[in-house]
């Protein structure tokens, strides 16, 4: 599959406990890296951001948290099953840079300025 740096993808995860389909946007295509959608925010709360359904209806299934802090590798079997979702809309988008802009204390700088960087292209 070929990924798409600001695409949204839903693939299957059997690692995590229990296994489910993850909801993450692609930084970088290259090494197959997301942020990923959670239900809940992360034990931590930090760079937690808040989206609503409706900033993405064609992505999300229901309100939820984008985990800015830290990037989640997909591996090729985990993207042979993959959902092309689409692009994010430009106001999440819009959003998601404003918050990548700040440093993050959990997120590795160069793990941020790709992501800064492969999002705004």
């Amino acid at each position: 599959m070929n990924l798409v740096c600001g695409n949204a993808y839903r693939y299957y995860c059997r690692w995590i406990t229990p296994p489910h389909a993850k909801r993450g946007i692609c930084v970088c295509d290259m090494q197959a890296w997301f942020f990923w959608f959670n239900s809940v925010t992360a034990f931590h709360g930090q760079a937690q951001l808040s989206v609503q359904k409706t900033e993405f209806d064609k992505g999300l299934s229901k309100d939820c948290f984008l985990d800015l802090s830290g990037i989640r590798a997909a591996s090729s079997n985990e993207l042979q099953g993959a959902d092309d979702l689409g692009s994010i809309p430009d106001a999440l988008r819009k959003r998601i840079l404003e918050e990548l802009a700040k440093k993050i204390p959990l997120l590795p700088e160069s793990h941020r300025k790709l992501a800064l960087t492969n999002l705004t292209t």
